[in-house]
């Protein structure tokens, strides 16, 4: 499976993969997946701000009992 906290405050607009996002927790979450495909998970979101600082993005991967964090751009 796979999260990735939205920044405090942010619309999530659309989320790809059959991912879902649960405001209580502000995660988007995609899985568990039980085969080997490869994916490109994406969302998409809205700015609380009309030219927000900088915001950190967090997320991570959890696969066979490992835990790994999200790499990329994670900040805007």
């Amino acid at each position: 499976s796979v999260q990735d906290r939205v920044p405090a405050g942010w619309t999530v607009i659309q989320v790809s993969d059959g991912g879902v996002f649960d405001p209580a927790s502000g995660q988007v979450s995609w899985g568990p997946f039980s085969d080997n495909q490869a994916r490109e998970l994406q969302y998409q979101v809205r700015s609380a701000q009309d030219n927000p600082d900088r915001v950190q993005f967090e997320g991570e991967g959890n696969f066979d009992a490992l835990t790994y964090p999200i790499g990329g751009t994670r900040q805007l």
